[in-house]
């Protein structure tokens, strides 16, 4: 993770601390240090400090949950290193005190993802807010994760699912390292059987060496990227799960930096060429694609909101007939959540969730 990202994610728990309320912590001297440490980056001081104010007032629900939740915060260098069984005692402690304790709830939850166990995540979460008031935002929390698709306290994704036609076609689970960054990617079918993993690798300048990828049918690939001197992509090697090669894949890019042409080879059965228009402003227009004798095969064009975010892809055949569009979907904040694919009649025949 970059520390740009790090520093979010310490405003993030900073704010948390902030919006208190009817609580006596903002009174506690060595709560406000806390405070001050968080912000500027001092996880280590900060925790000093919440200790101090717990000694202070012993019987205050929102200290633990206070304390939990900077322990779930990376240190400025980006690092996380968590006990996640004293972040539970301090959260059950929370609720032993409080047991209405929104932010201690999701807090359980979020410290069993952070060790992989979640099935237990979330049946601990279904049992914490069972018959409770609970906010919409938890309400959502609670229904992506029985859904298959979780992300961690700091918006690492962990799980995500795969539809077709309303049934699932694979799951997708994502470890990492110490830096924050993808260690590996594995992934299971609709019976929980493994299809494979991936070792993700990098570069000293943080491009994906190794990647997985997927088609819609579940079938999974890892991908060898190569850079040229300007760290840009000059395209891929796609490898089956039994090593075999799959496909080649070369990119050309124009002055502007871009990328208007992919050549793919198909281990020598089959060849394409996409050829992409760009805007002015650098966004892509169109795609379209030819086999290796140069006659169109089909076309996409890209159609974006007011934001610059593509929201729409129309997918033509070499006649012009449309043969389906993808819709992509954002939160509130920008986020990439996923796409539905549908075809020409609008029927949903793919469903992603955020990649």
């Amino acid at each position: 993770m970059k520390l740009k990202s790090v520093k979010k994610i310490i405003s993030f728990i900073v704010l948390m601390l902030v919006m208190l309320s009817g609580c006596t912590a903002a009174q506690n001297d060595h709560y406000e240090e806390a405070m001050k440490y968080m912000e500027n980056g001092d996880k280590a001081n900060a925790l000093v400090s919440i200790d101090k104010a717990i000694e202070a007032d012993p019987e205050n629900a929102e200290l633990y949950v206070r304390r939990a939740y900077i322990k779930m915060t990376p240190d400025k260098d980006g690092v996380l290193e968590l006990d996640v069984e004293s972040v539970l005692a301090d959260l059950e402690k929370a609720l032993e005190l409080d047991p209405n304790n929104e932010e201690a709830m999701t807090g359980v939850y979020y410290a069993e993802v952070y060790r992989n166990n979640y099935a237990e995540a979330v049946e601990k979460l279904e049992g914490l807010i069972e018959g409770k008031d609970i906010s919409s935002e938890t309400q959502e929390l609670l229904k992506e994760a029985e859904e298959g698709n979780i992300s961690d306290l700091l918006g690492r994704i962990r799980t995500t699912t795969y539809y077709r036609d309303g049934k699932l076609v694979w799951k997708e689970y994502y470890d990492y390292g110490k830096d924050n960054r993808v260690s590996s990617i594995k992934a299971y079918d609709e019976n929980n059987s493994l299809i494979g993993q991936v070792d993700v690798q990098y570069d000293t300048f943080g491009n994906h060496l190794q990647w997985a990828s997927f088609t819609e049918d579940g079938d999974m690939f890892r991908e060898e990227y190569v850079y040229d001197d300007k760290g840009r992509e000059e395209g891929y090697e796609m490898y089956r799960m039994d090593g075999s090669l799959y496909c080649k894949v070369s990119y050309g890019y124009d002055d502007a930096g871009n990328r208007i042409r992919e050549e793919y080879d198909y281990a020598g059965t089959d060849k394409q060429v996409m050829l992409a228009e760009y805007d002015d402003e650098g966004k892509k227009l169109s795609a379209h694609y030819y086999d290796g004798e140069g006659k169109l095969l089909y076309y996409y064009l890209l159609n974006y909101d007011e934001q610059g975010r593509v929201v729409r892809t129309d997918n033509y055949d070499e006649n012009g007939n449309l043969n389906g569009y993808l819709i992509q979907n954002y939160d509130e904040k920008g986020n990439w959540l996923g796409y539905k694919r549908y075809d020409a009649e609008g029927t949903l025949v793919f469903e992603s969730a955020n990649d």
